[in-house]
């Protein structure tokens, strides 16, 4: 049940499994030096597979330019009895978010929108929309509440959120705004839907196939896409649920109905380690946007007041978010990618959490680090999410 794969025959290098060399020591020194936190690490992931906190897990990590090392474990497909594989594609969740920054980001290089542009330019009817605009959309700070919280119209259809018009059953919610636009940050899914709108309605394509085509194909990830509304899981996990059984003392994995591909531009992709990493490499070393632009969208967001998000968050009574964890600190947001201190070290990254998926992407600049998660079950990657980032900010 469990794989590795060892680019370029890096797993010889780092771990002595073969009498040949590779002569590439100076580029990959790196790995020689930290190959024991990276060997803790792919031990983490087993533990988690081995004490039935995710059904299957598959991880990644890369330093620099130096190839990367990656591994699997645990079962894609529990019925039909498929193991976790380095190229098995899961469910991202929210990770999904950062392709639709950018997507944005690339539009406003290509002078087709600005990050000041209000809401009304793209849908002149939405309530208050002057007020809002794509910088607010991107970094959670416009106000506009979660569907789920905010009362549908009665006619709101079930496919709503992959039709064409979302935003006119999103501006008819009975609660609209949670506050004044620009002047809080609540982490809005809402207004991601909204960017991916607009990408639609700017480049006159459907957000999969502009992703395909200004990001996927030219980065040479093949294996990233939108989950499709008809799913057959051949070469992608399908996403679990834990049911305690309390009589026996055991845990039974129960197979997720739920379909991404309706989260669209706010949770709908899938891919895979591989391809996470690709993007990773790409998006820092400018090959996507300039570097400049990179700065902008991974800098912490502000509010009207010019702080920063993370010290004017929102908190619903009636929803109040777990306490923030001690060894992370300044805990916020930037234009479709979080920000914080772990343990000291600037971290770049961003979590996906839906039904039946766990996922983790992060950057850390100080040591050129990336890193990237995917579990196919509910919280599956929480109970070593401390002890994971306490190793890797070491390296």
């Amino acid at each position: 049940m469990k794989t590795r794969l060892l680019l370029l025959g890096l797993l010889i290098l780092v771990f002595g499994q073969c009498k040949n060399r590779i002569k590439k020591e100076e580029s990959n020194h790196q790995y020689v030096k930290h190959g024991a936190k990276i060997e803790k690490i792919d031990s983490l992931m087993q533990s988690l597979v081995k004490n039935k906190h995710t059904l299957g897990i598959t991880f990644g990590i890369q330093i620099a330019d130096n190839d990367a090392f990656m591994s699997a474990y645990g079962w894609a497909d529990l019925e039909q009895h498929k193991s976790v594989e380095i190229n098995t594609k899961f469910g991202l969740a929210s990770v999904t978010k950062p392709f639709t920054a950018v997507a944005i980001a690339q539009l406003a290089k290509d002078g087709k929108l600005t990050f000041e542009d209000p809401l009304t330019r793209f849908f002149p009817d939405f309530p208050e929309g002057e007020k809002v605009t794509i910088y607010q959309l991107l970094s959670h700070t416009s106000g506009i509440n979660e569907w789920w919280m905010g009362g549908l119209p009665k006619d709101t259809p079930e496919d709503w959120v992959t039709g064409a018009n979302p935003h006119e059953y999103v501006q008819r919610m009975d609660t609209l705004y949670l506050f004044e636009p620009g002047t809080r940050y609540s982490y809005s899914n809402m207004g991601y839907l909204l960017l991916g709108e607009i990408i639609e309605k700017i480049s006159g394509k459907h957000y999969s196939t502009y992703l395909q085509e200004f990001i996927f194909i030219p980065l040479g990830m093949l294996h990233t896409g939108l989950v499709s509304d008809k799913e057959t899981f051949k070469d992608t996990a399908k996403g679990y649920g834990i049911q305690e059984e309390s009589d026996a003392m055991a845990t039974r994995f129960v197979a997720s109905p739920f379909v991404a591909g309706s989260l669209k531009s706010f949770g709908g992709l899938k891919s895979n380690v591989g391809d996470m990493l690709i993007w990773s490499r790409a998006l820092f070393n400018g090959q996507l946007i300039d570097k400049g632009t990179v700065d902008k969208l991974t800098t912490y967001a502000r509010v009207s007041s010019h702080l920063p998000v993370y010290e004017v968050k929102y908190i619903d009574p009636k929803f109040p978010p777990p306490p923030p964890q001690d060894f992370m600190k300044k805990d916020g947001y930037a234009l479709g990618f979080s920000r914080t201190e772990i343990y000291g070290k600037q971290a770049i990254w961003h979590s996906g959490g839906m039904p039946g998926f766990n996922t983790l992407w992060f950057y850390f600049p100080e040591s050129d680090v990336s890193l990237v998660i995917l579990s196919n079950t509910d919280n599956g990657i929480i109970p070593a999410f401390e002890e994971i980032m306490k190793v890797v900010t070491e390296i």
